[in-house]
């Protein structure tokens, strides 16, 4: 998730959900998305994650995390949460799902206009933001 287009970013990872399966599908993610004008990122404290300092290394991102016991500290990862669930009910096996469904998915999430946007949606605000980085 962006906080300033609020896009979100969905992977598919094997199964390994080691923490350098993870971090290695997630500096690819950054890299090959338009995502490399990320000026920071926030990460939970899953195990998966634990590798975010080798992700800052190669990517030139920081990672912060996130205060497991503030959730209202979190406030943009707790508004997304709703929307995601309603695709991705809590406790689902996302074994069941494909790339080209996560794909599907964040296409929706992405297509959504948000009030914070002044009603434009995350996919547009993502392709201002590169455009005015050329």
């Amino acid at each position: 998730m962006d906080r300033s287009t609020r896009f979100v970013l969905l992977l598919q990872l094997p199964d390994d959900i080691s923490a350098v399966a993870s971090q290695k599908a997630m500096t690819k993610a950054i890299q090959t998305h338009r995502l490399v004008l990320m000026k920071s990122i926030t990460w939970d404290h899953g195990s998966e994650l634990a590798r975010h300092k080798n992700f800052s290394l190669i990517t030139g991102i920081p990672v912060f995390l996130l205060d497991s016991h503030s959730p209202w500290r979190r406030g943009l990862n707790e508004n997304t949460n709703g929307p995601l669930r309603q695709h991705l009910p809590k406790g689902t096996d996302l074994k069941k799902y494909s790339a080209d469904d996560l794909k599907k998915i964040q296409r929706r999430l992405n297509g959504r206009p948000g009030k914070t946007l002044g009603y434009e949606v995350p996919e547009e605000k993502l392709n201002e933001l590169v455009a005015v980085s050329r």
